[in-house]
């Protein structure tokens, strides 16, 4: 048990001077994003306001739809079309799509679950520092098969 003389109380000036520190430091970093932002200062000995800066670069935000028929698109639920009861059961990377070569992977893993003839369209963009920007506009079906300009094995000239 702490000797109660020994432990500073209230009043004390140790306890004091902590509470005005913390006060103080508590102040600034509140008052340098109020500045920045609400007052338009650049005073670079205030601190600057970066939640989570970093964060969701690189992760691509993808919609598939598939055209019926009748011309019309219906957007259609990526792990659902794959079986995939519990979708908090996978792996967190499994989930995410990080980039175009992982989207392109989705996309035919995607057209062979949906089978021949199917008309898949994908609308994607991805995070970064600077905002979004867009992979796949979703004008051109992701699974009919690209020309190719030479026969797989030949060699070029």
């Amino acid at each position: 048990m702490p000797d109660d003389a020994a432990t500073p109380g209230r009043g004390h000036p140790r306890t004091i001077a902590r509470a005005v520190v913390f006060l103080l430091l508590t102040s600034w970093m509140m008052a340098g994003p109020f500045f920045r932002h609400e007052l338009q200062s650049h005073n670079p000995h205030l601190p600057k306001w970066r939640m989570f800066r970093g964060k969701g670069t690189g992760i691509v935000d993808a919609r598939f739809y598939i055209e019926n028929d009748d011309g019309t698109r219906e957007r259609i639920d990526r792990f659902a079309t794959m079986g995939v009861d519990n979708v908090f059961g996978l792996s967190h990377l499994k989930r995410l799509i990080r980039s175009k070569r992982e989207l392109a992977t989705q996309t035919r893993r995607l057209c062979r679950r949906l089978g021949p003839g199917t008309k898949l369209y994908v609308v994607a963009r991805q995070g970064r520092a600077d905002g979004w920007r867009e992979i796949d506009d979703g004008t051109s079906d992701r699974c009919s098969k690209p020309a190719s300009p030479r026969k797989r094995g030949s060699k070029r000239s």
